[in-house]
């Protein structure tokens, strides 16, 4: 669910396909912070994300709040 989502996150920021990104994945849910830490590689190289970052970004490019398993998170990518 969280590559699709960041997909469909790039979409609307009109990214090329080859574009690197920085990704933010923001969550209290510990539940998804091991998933993501768990797959962090497998993320990264699906969404061509250089970073994968816990904490919100200052300046993103799109950003959105996905439930997943109905626990939460915050997603955004910046171009890298």
């Amino acid at each position: 669910d969280i590559i699709r989502n960041v997909q469909n996150l790039r979409k609307n920021a009109a990214l090329d396909i080859a574009d690197r990104i920085t990704l933010s994945i923001a969550t209290a849910s510990n539940a998804i912070r091991a998933a993501v830490d768990e797959f962090v590689d497998y993320i990264a190289a699906e969404t061509l994300a250089t970073q994968i970052e816990p904490v919100a970004l200052e300046t993103p490019l799109a950003q959105g709040d996905v439930k997943i398993d109905g626990e939460g998170a915050s997603l955004a990518l910046a171009k890298a």
